[in-house]
């Protein structure tokens, strides 16, 4: 038969694992935390950067839009 002290002991053990199982579960949650706002910072910026290249590529194309049209109308005008 077990002893009460033995009973105390084995459940002082399970007590510690619990508090060591539960301290360690937190530091892993605060770490997922800031990497996951780093992560929606980071998708933030990559946002940001992409509109401003696809800001930058419209420019482009519609001046190229426009040097098509300049020497589309030098083609298509009789030569003197």
């Amino acid at each position: 038969m077990i002893s009460i002290n033995a009973s105390v002991h084995d459940l002082k053990k399970i007590e510690r694992g619990l508090a060591d199982t539960l301290r360690k579960l937190r530091k892993e949650l605060e770490k997922l935390e800031r990497e996951k706002a780093s992560l929606f910072e980071e998708i933030e910026d990559l946002k940001a950067r992409g509109k401003e290249r696809v800001g930058k590529l419209r420019e482009e194309v519609e001046a190229l839009r426009e040097e098509v049209e300049v020497f589309r109308g030098l083609i298509s005008t009789p030569e003197s």
